[in-house]
């Protein structure tokens, strides 16, 4: 009787920890999917912003500032889409030299690298806070446009935050299933 009932709590837990996972894999997913429009719309916004820079160069003078708007928006662009790859595995990965050995090697090098990685990104996202505060509290301008720019820094942090819990759900996801895909 004691066996049975052992059985059934591992069980419940089991769920639990399933449920968990199901939610904050769907919270990832939400969170840098809505990250991976705004990259996209600031891609865009690059490509008119730049088009519109040589159409008009010929004519008259070119946009004023033009440089700052593309760097915040590559920025913006390129922070915002990391978490994206990596839920869908866009990112280069070293599955030719990892998959030759043993699963319990396999599963140890894929546990260490998802962990170090997930913690060197939160503490990316957290130096880009500290940063963007310390821009605010000084009142930086940008050089040419004169520009708050910390706004772009609290974005970008936003961004890594995306991919710290991407990289967290893997986490998870991989002690939980032993699967990394």
């Amino acid at each position: 009787m004691k066996s049975v009932q052992t059985a059934n709590t591992e069980t419940a837990a089991d769920k639990k920890e399933v449920v968990l996972l199901a939610v904050l894999e769907k919270i990832s997913i939400r969170l840098n999917t809505a990250l991976a429009v705004v990259a996209g719309a600031s891609m865009v916004l690059i490509c008119v912003l730049i088009t519109v820079n040589v159409i008009i160069r010929k004519f008259v003078s070119p946009i004023f500032g033009i440089n700052e708007m593309v760097g915040w928006l590559s920025a913006i662009t390129a922070g915002f889409a990391i978490g994206y790859t990596q839920i869908h595995r866009g990112h280069v990965d070293m599955d030719i030299v990892v998959d030759k050995f043993p699963p319990l090697v396999r599963r140890t090098i894929y546990s260490a690298t998802h962990l170090i990685s997930m913690v060197f990104f939160a503490f990316v996202s957290y130096q880009l806070v500290v940063y963007a505060n310390n821009m605010m509290k000084e009142g930086t301008l940008s050089e040419t446009l004169a520009v708050i720019y910390y706004p772009f820094i609290y974005l970008l942090a936003i961004g890594f935050f995306g991919l710290t819990l991407a990289l967290f759900v893997d986490s998870i996801k991989f002690i939980i299933k032993g699967d990394h895909k």
